[in-house]
């Protein structure tokens, strides 16, 4: 844990293909990381890895199967497509000014707290989702204001959209609100 955290001089990390899990806050704070290669057999990642780095793009392996989103808190990332093999989603984005597309995987049930994504445009929001994490009264994409798409998997049990807001289709309890939509 921490081996290059705060290594400024970092630009570019090819990590072997026998790392299945990474620990956590391994490149944190590495302001000048803008790309890593994950190796195709990582399981795990243990938590804001790359938070405070300079990471504008990662591709993560279809052998991921737990995440801890906090990994790309206080990031450039542009987009981040999580894999439909991710089965656990836990932890908190925030502070991403540049992040503009979110795709959850299908296979998660809830969704974890984002919130200060100024440039976030397009969600795209789980098929399995039957809870929500209500960490704060408001929802769970608080200051969030350019939100202009919200793509709900068309089988959804749970969750629709209606009238610019994601709610619960039987309760009417509203997930999230479409900024732009309205």
């Amino acid at each position: 844990s921490e081996a290059f955290r705060g290594c400024t001089s970092l630009s570019y990390v090819h990590l072997p293909e026998s790392l299945v899990f990474l620990d956590q806050c391994t490149f944190m704070d590495c302001t000048s990381l803008k790309k890593i290669d994950l190796p195709s057999g990582l399981r795990e990642l243990g938590g804001r890895n790359f938070e405070g780095s300079g990471l504008t793009e990662v591709t993560l392996p279809d052998s991921l199967i737990e995440l801890n989103i906090s990994e790309f808190t206080k990031t450039p990332i542009r987009s981040l497509y999580i894999p439909d093999t991710v089965t656990s989603v836990k932890g908190e984005l925030h502070d991403c000014p540049e992040l503009e597309v979110l795709r959850l995987p299908d296979t998660i049930t809830n969704i974890p707290y984002f919130r200060d994504l100024p440039a976030l445009k397009t969600v795209y929001l789980p098929r399995d989702l039957t809870d929500v994490m209500m960490w704060l009264p408001s929802n769970n994409f608080a200051n969030c204001p350019s939100i202009e798409e919200v793509i709900l998997h068309p089988e959804c049990k749970y969750y629709e959209i209606r009238n610019g807001k994601v709610v619960q289709k039987y309760t009417g309890e509203v997930l999230m609100e479409i900024p732009a939509a309205k």
